[in-house]
């Protein structure tokens, strides 16, 4: 994380724009839906059973990387979660054949 990180700007602008009539509020909505929606196709591209399952779990570690990294910067948890994500998107697709 680079000095003076303080999180993701789209979940902080959602946290100091919580009225959900606000322009930025529906801004930071539809990022998060692009970034799902992205998931979510290339989950399926993998041929993942659970494509949308996989992609909440997804969306899950990166809020939780974001939020770390804004409190605990390069010490927090940031190796484990991408360890994490790669767990989590081995189990989710179908075993390659290697012959």
């Amino acid at each position: 994380m680079a000095p003076g990180y303080r999180g993701c700007p789209v979940t902080n602008t959602h946290a100091e724009f919580s009225d959900a009539g606000h322009p930025a509020h529906a801004l930071s909505i539809a990022y998060y839906d692009q970034v799902h929606g992205g998931l979510i196709d290339l989950a399926r591209q993998a041929g993942a059973a659970d494509p949308r399952g996989l992609a909440d779990r997804l969306m899950l570690i990166i809020d939780g990387l974001n939020v770390s990294g804004a409190a605990r910067g390069r010490e927090g948890a940031a190796p484990a979660g991408v360890a994490f994500a790669e767990e989590v998107i081995r189990r989710a697709l179908p075993v390659k054949s290697t012959a």
